[in-house]
């Protein structure tokens, strides 16, 4: 990923987001400003970090569901979600970890309805999800 621009320590996360994000963003201002809404809310070493992840972070992509609007997919994403231990702790990621792809079928309903499902989740919630709207590249 191109998030190295600056060293990511436990006391400049939200700097660190601010300088990286407009290098890797998802081309859909919706999910770009809801990315960046959920990332300014992170208070605590325990929150989640939100990212849009570029395509070629994922490994071994493999179809799970489909439906008219979304096509759901397990992949490895190779760096990994950013995470602390404590809150004394340095954050560092967590490779290739296992996530589920929502695919959009260039729908804006279904930009929407995956929005409002994240938004269903607490920052704390543990699950990570990785949207990606174009399903050319999966394929």
């Amino acid at each position: 990923m191109s998030s190295q621009n600056i060293p990511l320590m436990a006391n400049n996360i939200l700097k660190y987001l601010e300088i990286n994000f407009n290098g890797c963003t998802s081309g859909n201002e919706k999910i770009d400003d809801f990315i960046q809404e959920r990332q300014l809310i992170i208070i605590n070493y325990d929150d989640i970090v939100l990212e849009w992840i570029p395509y070629d972070q994922f490994n071994e992509i493999k179809e799970t569901g489909k439906n008219g609007l979304i096509t759901v997919y397990l992949a490895i994403w190779k760096d990994g979600p950013l995470y602390k231990q404590d809150s004394l702790s340095n954050y560092t990621r967590d490779s290739n970890k296992k996530v589920a792809l929502k695919c959009l079928h260039n729908s804006q309903e279904s930009i929407d309805s995956l929005i409002n499902e994240a938004k269903k989740y607490p920052i704390k919630h543990k699950a990570f999800q990785a949207l990606y709207d174009n399903k050319d590249d999966l394929n």
